[in-house]
C-alpha cells in the first residue's frame, strides 16, 4: 500500500490476457441463482410482524408518512439523506395496493441483498482471477451474522452498500468511462447515507494524488451531482435538507455536561471498545481471516499496480467502519459496511492457505501425510473455520427465531390489538415510530427519530441553556397529553419517558395500562415501553 509515482505503476484489467474463468460464466449462474433460492426460501420463510430494531421501525414509519404526504425533513425529522426513504415511500404505497406494505419492503429487502451478492461474487473475480474466490465469497457473505440480522430489515445501510461496491466495482478499471460510472454511484451512496462521505473523498483524494489526469473523470461528476443533489433537496425541503442530515448527525455527538464529564474522544473510544467487542464476539473469525487474507493479497508486491494499492487501502478503510459507532445512536451494525471486504479476502485466506501452504501449488499431489507438521496445520485450519462458522451460524439461528430482535412478531400482535382497542385508525399515538406504523396510526407530531430529540432536549436544556426545537417539540407533547388528546402511550422509558414536561404530563393526567400478567411495562430486547391510557 505504498505510495508511489504515477510513472511506476499500471493498471491491471478486468481479467488478464490469455486468463479465462477455469469453470463457465453458465456454471456460475447456475450457482449462484441455486444459491439465492435457498436463501431467499429461508428468509421468506421467517416473515412475520417482528420488530426488528428501532431503525428499521423509524425507516417504515418515516417512508409511510411520506407516502401519506407529508415532505421529507420539512414536516418530518430523518437524519439520513433521502435515496432509501423516498424508495421506502414508493414501496409502501406499492405495498399499498398489493395489500401487504410491510413483507413488499421485506421482500426488496431480500432482492437487494441477493444482488449485493452476485456483485461481492463479480467483484472476487475481478480481484482475484480465481474460480475460488468468486464462489466462496458469495457463500461468506450470506452466511457472515451480523449482515445476516441487519439485512432483514429496511435500513439504510444496504442500499449504501450496493452502491459503495457497485461505485468500487467500476473504479478499480481506473479508465474514463468507469470512474464516471464509479462517481455517479458515489454519489447515489452519499445521497443515501452520510456514512458514504469519506470513502468517496478518500477515493476522490487518492485519484489526485495517483492519478491526477484522470481524476477529473471522477471528481467534477462527484461536485457537480453533489451540489446539485443538495440544491434540489434544500429548495424541495424548503431549506430543512442540510440542518436534518448534517447539523442533527453533529448534535448526537456527546457533550461533557450530558454524559457527566465524559468528553468526546472518551466516549467515543469506549463505544469503539464496546461495540467492537460485539463484532469480534459473533465475527472475530471472519475479521481475522479477513485480514489475514488482505495481507496475502498485499504481499504479492508489484503485481496488479495501481489496483492492488487502491484494492488494499479502500479495503483496510473498510474493514475499520467500526469506528463509525462514535456517532451517537450508532452500534455495532456499522461494520456491515466493512462486510463484503472481510469476505472477499477471508475467501482469499483459505485459498492462498490451501495453495501455499498445504499442497504447495499442487492440487492433492504433493500432500504428504507423513508430514506431521502439515497435518497440524490442517487440523488448526479447520478448527479456525469450525469455531467460526459455528458462533456464526448460531448467531443466524437465534436471529431467524426472533431472539436478536426488539420483539417477536407474536407480542406484536398483542401490542396491535392493545392499541386498535384503545384508538381508531389514523390516531396520534405516543410511541416508538414502528408500533404507530404497525397499528395504522402515526405519532404525535411525528415524533420518531426518538434519540435525535432526547439529545436536542438534553443539549438545549443542559449545554446551551436556550430552548429551541428539542424543547418546543417536548412541550407540544406534554400540552397533548395535559388535554388527554393521546388515546394511547407506548413510553419508551429510557428515552421520551426522562423528559421533565412528558413525564409530568402522563403522571398527572394518564394511568399506567396493566397488559402484561398485571404490569404496564413491557420488556423489549433493550428499552422498557410503559403502556397508559387517559386517566
Amino acid at each position: 500500500m505504498s505510495l508511489k509515482s504515477e510513472n511506476e505503476i499500471s493498471t491491471l484489467p478486468a481479467i488478464p490476457e490469455g486468463k479465462k474463468p477455469e469453470i463457465s460464466t453458465h456454471f456460475l449462474k447456475i450457482f449462484l441463482s441455486v444459491l439465492s433460492f435457498l436463501y431467499a426460501f429461508l428468509v421468506t420463510a421467517s416473515f412475520g410482524l417482528d420488530y426488528i430494531d428501532f431503525g428499521d421501525g423509524n425507516y417504515l414509519y418515516i417512508s409511510s408518512r411520506l407516502a401519506d404526504g407529508l415532505v421529507l425533513y420539512r414536516d418530518i425529522m430523518a437524519p439520513q439523506p433521502p435515496c432509501h426513504l423516498y424508495l421506502g415511500s414508493l414501496l409502501i404505497r406499492l405495498g399499498r395496493i398489493i395489500g401487504n406494505p410491510l413483507y413488499t419492503v421485506r421482500s426488496f429487502s431480500l432482492i437487494l441483498h441477493l444482488a449485493t451478492v452476485y456483485v461481492v461474487s463479480s467483484l472476487a473475480w475481478k480481484i482475484f482471477h480465481r474460480e475460488f474466490e468468486r464462489f466462496a465469497a458469495p457463500i461468506l457473505y450470506l452466511l457472515i451474522p451480523i449482515g445476516f440480522w441487519w439485512s432483514q430489515g429496511y435500513q439504510s445501510e444496504g442500499l449504501l452498500i450496493f452502491f459503495l461496491l457497485v461505485s468500487f466495482y467500476f473504479y478499480i478499471d481506473f479508465n474514463p468511462r468507469s470512474m464516471i460510472i464509479a462517481s455517479v454511484f458515489g454519489v447515489l451512496a452519499v445521497f443515501t447515507n452520510m456514512t458514504a462521505a469519506p470513502y468517496a473523498l478518500f477515493s476522490a483524494l487518492y485519484l489526485a494524488i495517483r492519478q491526477t489526469r484522470r481524476s477529473l473523470y471522477y471528481i467534477v461528476p462527484l461536485a457537480v451531482l453533489g451540489l446539485l443533489g443538495i440544491g434540489l433537496m434544500e429548495i424541495v425541503t424548503d431549506g430543512s435538507y442540510l440542518n436534518n442530515v448534517f447539523f442533527n448527525q453533529v448534535g448526537t455527538f456527546p457533550n461533557p455536561k450530558i454524559t457527566g464529564g465524559e468528553g468526546p474522544v472518551q466516549y467515543a473510544f469506549r463505544k469503539i471498545m464496546n461495540e467492537g467487542k460485539d463484532v469480534l464476539a459473533w465475527e472475530g473469525g471472519y475479521v481475522l481471516f479477513g485480514f489475514v487474507g488482505l495481507v496475502f493479497y498485499l504481499l504479492k508486491g508489484k503485481e496488479g499496480g495501481l489496483r492492488r494499492e487502491y484494492v488494499g487501502w479502500y479495503s483496510f478503510f473498510s474493514l475499520c467502519s467500526i469506528i463509525y459507532v462514535s456517532k451517537g445512536g450508532t452500534m455495532e451494525y456499522i461494520f456491515t459496511i466493512g462486510e463484503p471486504f472481510v469476505v472477499l479476502f477471508f475467501a482469499h485466506a483459505m485459498a492462498e492457505f490451501w495453495r501455499n501452504v498445504l499442497l504447495s501449488g499442487g492440487i492433492f499431489s504433493r500432500f504428504d501425510w507423513k508430514d506431521t507438521s502439515r497435518i497440524a496445520a490442517f487440523c488448526s485450519f479447520i478448527f479456525l473455520l469450525a469455531a467460526t462458522f459455528y458462533i456464526g451460524l448460531f448467531y443466524i439461528r437465534n436471529t431467524l427465531l426472533g431472539y436478536n430482535y426488539e420483539l417477536s412478531g407474536d407480542k406484536i400482535k398483542q401490542v396491535k390489538e392493545i392499541i386498535e382497542t384503545h384508538s381508531h385508525p389514523g390516531d396520534a399515538i405516543l410511541s416508538p415510530p414502528y408500533y404507530a406504523f404497525i397499528s395504522g396510526r402515526r405519532v404525535i407530531e411525528e415524533y420518531s427519530e426518538n434519540y435525535i430529540w432526547t439529545i436536542k432536549y438534553a443539549h438545549e436544556t443542559m449545554v446551551e441553556r436556550k430552548p429551541g426545537e428539542g424543547v418546543k417539540k417536548a412541550l407540544a407533547i406534554a400540552r397533548a397529553l395535559e388535554e388527554k388528546k393521546i388515546p394511547i402511550v407506548l413510553l419508551d422509558l429510557a428515552q421520551t419517558g426522562n423528559l421533565p414536561p412528558i413525564k409530568k404530563a402522563i403522571e398527572q393526567n394518564y394511568r399506567p395500562l396493566p397488559v402484561w400478567n398485571g404490569s404496564h411495562i413491557l420488556q423489549t430486547l433493550n428499552p422498557q415501553i410503559g403502556f397508559y391510557i387517559p386517566k
